[in-house]
């Protein structure tokens, strides 16, 4: 899912390699500097290297973007223009592409490390090799360990091994259903871990926007959407369950204690995010953006390859990521970065006409946070980005206090309308994902396959949150 850099020019692409591979990692230790202190000239260095980064990967990393850099900047131009504040909102804007980028780019160091430790994909092995009647809540519990890790890797890394678990199946009916069966719970777990993980953009897109928001106290309320999504899933699943015919699952040997290794590093992650969360006082995103690198690192000392120094292949990996792997997510950080500066600069300047053509603030906060939830999977047919739409219209919203909700709440509509759009949109990686190993058109994968459980996770999503804004 990585824009690779164009042949004709190899010189220069290396060049501007270096230069993202140089401004990334400055931009990451600037974000936190930037968020934890109250040095002025952070801010205007954060945006700098943002900048930088974005025309550094635009040529040859990040081709596809070019529509969106291009917006971005008659954007920038119309509000200059239009508007008495530009600069005001151009600034926000700004810092709130450079977090998102920051965040990306911090966020990979976890799986770059992941990505080279064979205990992980023994771990996966495991899952994939459950018996029917274990296999979608093990796939679905794994795609939610595994997202943590991995991100969109997880989808590549399950979705592999479900292929090749498959492969020996004679009847072709049973394979495609045993294939199709095992890509939505690896899918549903992927979206499940959206709507609760503190290492999600759209978690920690919607804490960062929402006032008085914390990850701690919004978990409780998201954890009954991620459950509710997986019985959900669970159910239809057993819907389409056939008899129980075909070749049991191989076994390549994987055991239960192949898990530990993931078990405790899960454990070790969330420990540490809570008490390093709760002893700094720090918001989850700038703890995350601080504990994720540092976690990556340790656990590249503690298991290197066999007969290599711990210490000096830690420093190894962390060169090639910076220098290798880091200017590979152009495209992803390109789209991400502008999707959260286009958002946010249009919904600022599009405030007071909104507010001239309907007053949000007398409309009840059950019909707002509502239409979110089911805002977010439309707009995702259409192509947009959740992170385009969200920074787009929360701008627009009344705050929570004047809707007379916890933040909390307005944070869960945001996260599960985020999670279900990733189930349908057939422009999510995790659609093409999915539909890349099916063998199926994304459309078909987002509103055939996922169709039920998109119409049935949007009904119950807003069933919860009409009960949480009726408790405020």
């Amino acid at each position: 899912m990585t824009d690779q850099p164009a042949e004709p020019w190899p010189e220069a692409a290396r060049m501007l390699d270096r230069i993202s591979a140089l401004a990334l990692p400055l931009l990451v230790l600037t974000v936190i500097l930037r968020d934890t202190t109250t040095v002025a000239f952070l801010h205007p260095l954060a945006r700098g290297l943002f900048v930088l980064a974005l025309f550094a990967l635009a040529p040859f990393r990040a081709r596809r973007r070019w529509p969106f850099l291009a917006v971005s900047v008659l954007l920038a131009f119309w509000v200059t223009l239009t508007r008495d504040d530009p600069g005001a909102i151009l600034n926000r804007a700004l810092d709130s592409g450079a977090f998102v980028a920051a965040f990306f780019a911090a966020l990979g160091t976890l799986r770059h490390a992941a990505e080279l430790s064979p205990a992980i994909t023994r771990a996966a092995q495991y899952l994939a090799d459950r018996p029917p009647g274990r296999r979608y809540l093990a796939l679905m519990a794994g795609g939610q360990a595994f997202s943590l890790l991995l991100g969109y890797g997880a989808i590549s890394l399950l979705g592999a091994l479900v292929m090749s678990s498959t492969a020996d199946e004679p009847h072709a009916a049973i394979r495609r259903l045993r294939r199709k069966r095992m890509l939505l719970a690896v899918q549903h777990g992927f979206v499940s871990c959206i709507a609760w993980s503190p290492l999600s953009f759209g978690m920690i897109l919607a804490l960062s926007l929402v006032p008085g928001s914390d990850w701690v106290s919004t978990l409780p309320l998201v954890l009954v959407v991620t459950a509710v999504f997986c019985l959900l899933g669970w159910g239809l699943d057993q819907v389409m369950k056939p008899p129980r015919r075909g070749l049991p699952p191989p076994d390549h040997g994987s055991r239960m204690r192949d898990l530990r290794p993931l078990v405790l590093l899960l454990a070790l992650l969330g420990a540490s995010l809570i008490l390093f969360h709760s002893a700094l006082g720090l918001p989850a995103s700038v703890s995350v953006m601080i504990l994720v690198p540092l976690l990556s690192s340790f656990w590249m000392i503690l298991s290197p390859p066999p007969g290599a120094p711990r210490l000096p292949h830690a420093l190894r990996e962390a060169r090639v990521y910076a220098r290798d792997r880091l200017p590979t997510f152009g495209g992803e950080i390109t789209l991400l970065g502008l999707a959260s500066f286009l958002g946010t600069a249009g919904g600022l300047a599009l405030a007071p006409l909104v507010a001239r053509i309907v007053d949000l603030d007398t409309l009840p906060a059950a019909v707002l946070l509502v239409a979110m939830v089911w805002l977010l999977p439309l707009m995702g047919y259409l192509g947009a980005h959740p992170m385009l739409t969200v920074s787009l219209v929360y701008p627009l919203l009344p705050a929570p206090a004047d809707m007379g909700v916890a933040p909390a709440v307005v944070v869960c509509a945001i996260t599960a309308g985020w999670a279900i759009s990733g189930a349908t949109s057939p422009f999510t990686a995790a659609t093409l994902l999915i539909g890349r190993f099916a063998g199926a058109p994304p459309l078909r994968v987002g509103a055939i396959w996922n169709g039920p459980f998109t119409l049935a996770a949007l009904a119950l999503s807003s069933l919860w949150i009409v009960i949480l804004t009726c408790w405020a």
